[in-house]
């Protein structure tokens, strides 16, 4: 059992670097050689380095380390363990790729450039996702202000991209941000694939003694409801409950992490969902507070 437990953070470990390597691969190769606006903590650490002249591998490094603070104050230890990895490790790929004579030089294609930056962050992303870690920067305040504000996490997402790229407008070309839109895209779909095979979100059947702290840490972790049915074993037929639950699919690794803790002999069968309705997906999760209050 240790061994099985070490060759996953083995695994884990290696998936983080790799992903953060794909990533900073992607910026140095293809996005800065062709100027194309960037989203996330590259366009605010590019804002930072145009208008005050700081070194974008610092400014990124400065942006983390914020991130990382604000993530380990208001969402605590556990969630800024899994951005710690990412928070010292991209910096560090990001200079030492930038750095790579030839890089520059493997396409003169702008469109081709932006296809590629948009497969290696997607790949990257993606690759650190699926293992439970996060690549820090501008994944924690969104989280952050879910928490303190209740403000949709996709909402707080897209309202920090676009303004980083609104900011970069200023000194680039309307074209460069639109190939910038296009890397988006490009690395949404990419992203979806290495997560579950291009399904946004996923069910999944746990069954387990340890029920009540399952569902506790699934909605008080991963902010997301689930539900309990009565099972009945088919050996000892014994009766007990089962954890059902739709999430989307970036959470998987932080699932199976968690479930790991709490039970290691837990059975968990996950499916991919086509189609989810209700509280939390098509309704606002503010609807399921209301009704618990009543």
């Amino acid at each position: 059992m240790k061994n099985q437990g070490l060759g996953q953070r083995l695994i884990r470990y290696v998936c983080i670097f790799l992903g953060n390597l794909l990533l900073a691969f992607g910026v140095a190769a293809f996005a800065i050689p062709h100027s194309l606006a960037l989203t996330g903590v590259n366009g605010i650490a590019r804002n930072l380095e145009h208008f005050l002249g700081l070194d974008m591998a610092l400014a990124i490094l400065v942006i983390n380390l914020a991130a990382f603070l604000a993530g380990y104050i208001c969402m605590g230890k556990e969630f800024a363990l899994n951005t710690v990895i990412s928070t010292v490790l991209y910096p560090i790929a990001f200079r030492v790729s930038s750095q790579m004579s030839g890089l520059a030089a493997l396409t003169t294609d702008r469109l081709l450039a932006t296809l590629l930056s948009g497969i290696f962050f997607g790949l990257g992303i993606g690759l650190v996702m699926r293992v439970g870690g996060s690549t820090g920067g501008m994944d924690i305040p969104p989280l952050v202000l879910n928490k303190k504000f209740q403000i949709p996490v996709v909402v707080s997402m897209y309202g920090i991209e676009v303004a980083s790229l609104m900011v970069q407008l200023t000194y680039s070309s309307s074209e460069q941000v639109l190939y910038a839109v296009i890397s988006t895209l490009v690395t949404g779909t990419v992203l979806n694939q290495v997560l579950v095979y291009g399904n946004g979100n996923i069910q999944t059947m746990i069954i387990s003694k340890e029920y009540e702290r399952m569902s506790s840490y699934i909605q008080e972790h991963l902010g997301h409801g689930c539900t309990l049915v009565p099972v009945e074993t088919g050996y000892l037929h014994e009766q007990q409950m089962a954890v059902l639950s739709v999430l989307p699919a970036r959470e998987l690794g932080r699932l199976r992490q968690g479930i790991q803790q709490l039970d290691p002999l837990a059975f968990m069968v996950v499916t991919n969902a086509r189609e989810v309705r209700g509280i939390g997906f098509t309704l606002d999760r503010a609807v399921r507070t209301l009704i618990k209050d009543k």
